[in-house]
């Protein structure tokens, strides 16, 4: 066998590299998961947890605190919740609603670690006690923040990450384009809509909703005074539709609305991480407009309709 040119045999090595570099450029988001440990990111609540897994896929590990059926607000700081907030990459917030979960965010060591939904642009005008990752618009403004600290931490998937916030936020917008046309198109007296709490008033607002709030209090703790008011306060409002929860149980649906003679419509916050249960952000969003476009199309069908003996 004839030996090699020295040069040709060269050439065949450089070829060969090459080939190998560029094969290597196809997958680089794979050989940086591969090397580095995913980034440790805790939500507060499941919602904010999943939008995280959507931006970040395998390069980000995300939990939650709050499970459905228990309270933000009621949420009380122990040593093991503050230990998991201070030694994970990344804390998601929604704020001031949960002072457990910012503990010590002046610190400028601490500050970088936690992103909050009530300090985005699209949220400062949002009313105190609003639970801001439903509305769609904050959503939007914490997943381009979200990239960001991401791709700080992560510099070699900034594009990866980059794609994911942009397939996210044209999901979102095709999502929620269709409701917002049916909830603009009703008539001023059907888009209000009466609350125990400031909970949904971002979500409402957002969609060209009134909440009416008849007073602050736990659905499941009414008294027949409070009962009274919040009659009052639907006949003075000209409301007949109240929000509760969805993780209400459906008998104490019914005795809600058998007491207060109001059209209850429940609305999900925390969706569910179970395969049978709204476990993305998109499912537990349209969950919740679907539940507003019922409410106000049956309201719009009631002041339409046609007074007896016409």
């Amino acid at each position: 066998m004839k030996p090699v040119p020295t040069a040709q045999f060269l050439a065949c090595v450089l070829l060969v590299a090459m080939a190998l570099t560029a094969g290597g450029c196809d997958r680089p988001a794979s050989h940086a998961w591969a090397e580095e440990e995913p980034l440790t990111v805790v939500a507060t609540v499941f919602p904010l947890a999943d939008i995280a897994r959507q931006i970040g896929g395998p390069s980000v590990s995300a939990s939650w605190v709050v499970e459905t059926g228990q309270s933000i607000a009621g949420m009380q700081s122990t040593p093991q919740l503050r230990n998991r907030l201070r030694t994970c990459n990344l804390v998601l917030s929604g704020g001031s609603t949960e002072p457990w979960a910012v503990e010590g965010f002046d610190d400028p060591f601490q500050a970088p670690r936690v992103l909050r939904l009530d300090l985005l642009q699209s949220a400062r005008d949002a009313p105190s006690g609003a639970l801001l990752w439903l509305d769609p618009l904050v959503i939007e403004d914490f997943v381009r923040e979200l990239k960001v600290k991401l791709a700080v931490a992560r510099p070699r998937l900034e594009p990866y990450f980059a794609q994911q916030r942009d397939q996210f936020i044209t999901s979102l917008r095709t999502l929620i384009e269709p409701y917002k046309a049916q909830l603009a198109a009703a008539p001023a007296q059907a888009k209000k809509i009466l609350t125990l709490g400031r909970e949904y008033d971002a979500l409402l607002r957002r969609f060209g909703l009134e909440p009416v709030l008849a007073i602050e209090a736990m659905p499941t703790q009414l008294s027949d005074r409070q009962i009274a008011i919040v009659r009052m306060e639907a006949r003075n409002n000209a409301v007949s539709v109240m929000l509760v929860s969805a993780d209400l149980p459906t008998a104490v649906v019914r005795d809600l609305e058998n007491r207060t003679g109001l059209r209850i419509v429940q609305i999900d916050s925390l969706g569910s991480s179970a395969a049978g249960g709204r476990n993305t952000y998109q499912q537990i969003l349209q969950y919740d407009l679907e539940q507003l476009v019922a409410a106000v199309g049956q309201l719009t069908r009631q002041t339409t309709r046609p007074a007896d003996g016409q």
